[in-house]
């Protein structure tokens, strides 16, 4: 009887670990999904470096950071307006 009780026991713990595998994947593609809305040489060329922290990038000269991109958004146009005195 022990044999069974630990048999499911394992199985029971082998499921919870995999729903935490399946709930962190979906949490990553929901994460991907807004990143790279632009490529990162255009990112770059506009004078944005990506912080490490979810969208959010960041002018290394104005010091300006911009997250929650959308397609719509020009990172150009966007640094411009958003710091019209940065080189």
């Amino acid at each position: 009887m022990a044999s069974c009780t630990q048999n499911m026991n394992a199985k029971s713990e082998m499921l919870t670990e995999k729903r935490d595998v399946c709930e962190e994947a979906l949490k990553l593609c929901s994460q991907l999904k807004s990143y790279g809305v632009h490529p990162v040489s255009r990112m770059k060329a506009a004078g944005f470096q990506y912080t490490g922290d979810n969208d959010t990038a960041r002018c290394n000269i104005c010091g300006i950071e911009v997250s929650e991109w959308t397609r719509e958004m020009n990172p150009f146009f966007i640094h411009l307006e958003r710091s019209p005195n940065c080189s």
